[in-house]
């Protein structure tokens, strides 16, 4: 808890987020909800490249490959997530906080369990994911803290 609460503190210790946070929520099935713009063929072995909707406009990106994700959130030049070396994937709800930035309100960080599979397979360790979301105008996205959700 204590590593959760210093990610979020040195994500919105600039002044633009002194203000209130708020929460909104997205769950998107990926097959369903998601466009797929690239992925693997015949022979590839199983790779995908996904987009889903998020708020207010922004969207994340998940970037599967041979049983594992990594998830990036708004608008990024490249993957804002390493990946897990274990076998994993994301639940499918994303906690949004939101942040009011002049007259806008907009997504400032996105929290989302992650579901690791041990040696023998068995989805024994799930960890929350805190990152910061990439703005249209730059602001990379990142990593910014995990937590043990056990």
């Amino acid at each position: 808890m204590k590593l959760l609460a210093a990610a979020l503190f040195s994500l919105f210790a600039l002044p633009a987020y002194a203000a209130g946070l708020t929460t909104e929520y997205t769950r998107n099935d990926p097959q369903q909800d998601c466009d797929t713009f690239d992925g693997s063929g015949s022979g590839e072995g199983e790779w995908s490249d996904m987009v889903c909707p998020g708020v207010m406009g922004y969207p994340y990106y998940i970037i599967s490959t041979d049983g594992r994700e990594a998830v990036t959130y708004g608008y990024a030049e490249r993957s804002g997530m390493p990946t897990f070396g274990a076998f994993n994937y994301a639940h499918s709800t994303v906690e949004w906080r939101m942040a009011r930035q002049g007259r806008k309100t907009i997504p400032v960080a996105a929290i989302q369990r992650f579901y690791l599979a041990d040696v023998n397979g068995e989805w024994s360790t799930q960890i929350l994911v805190v990152s910061k979301v990439g703005q249209p105008n730059g602001g990379g996205a990142c990593v910014v803290g995990y937590v043990s959700a056990n």
